[in-house]
Parts: C-alpha cells; structure tokens; sequence
C-alpha cells in the first residue's frame, strides 16, 4: 500500500509520500520481451573494439614541420661543436676550438 501524493507541473510529475509495503513487479515473459533481452545481451557481450585484417598499406605521414627542425638543429651543432661520450661531460655538446672566444682572466 502506497500513500503517494501526486504534484503536475507543466510537463514534469513529482511523487512525494512513503512506502508503506513491499511489491515486486515482473514484465510478462512473452517472445517479444524474450527478443529484447537478447538482443542486450549480444549487445552488452559485444566487444567494443575489433580487430580487422586489411590488405592493403595504410600510408602513415608524420609531421614534416617538427621533424625538420630537430634535424636541422643537430645539423648546425655538428657543424660547429663536438658531442662529448665521455664523462664528465657525457651526452653533452662543446664548443669547437675555433668558436671559443672565451675573455682570460686578468691576473694570469
């Protein structure tokens, strides 16, 4: 038993009340609700990804413009410095001899 009191608004229901008994509700077991279930359960069972084999080759481009500019700077650092593979300056690049204008100190 259900002491419900209904509100309407313009296009919306609200129910207020409490419950006062327990009911269980089941929907007919006919074929048309049968197919329904069914079909949600291959729905919810289907994988949401799917693997295709392709015959063909799919062309992958990388961007050009981010690319060439790393290339273009190991370029100009080879041209004028020296890439260090020895501690203490390992992974590191140096200024070539010839670059170098360092100010000597006065006093020596």
């Amino acid at each position: 038993m259900l002491n419900l009191l209904f509100i309407f608004f313009t296009d919306k229901v609200a129910i207020e009340g409490k419950v006062i008994q327990r009911a269980e509700c089941r929907p007919n077991a006919n074929d048309s609700y049968l197919k329904l279930k069914r079909l949600e359960m291959e729905r919810s069972n289907k994988p949401k990804r799917e693997v295709k084999q392709i015959s063909t080759v799919v062309p992958t481009y990388r961007p050009v413009k981010d690319h060439s500019f790393n290339t273009y700077l190991k370029e100009i650092l080879k041209e004028i410095c020296i890439y260090n593979m020895k501690a203490p300056h390992r992974n590191m690049w140096e200024l070539k001899p010839e670059y170098r204008h360092y100010k000597e100190q006065a006093g020596t």
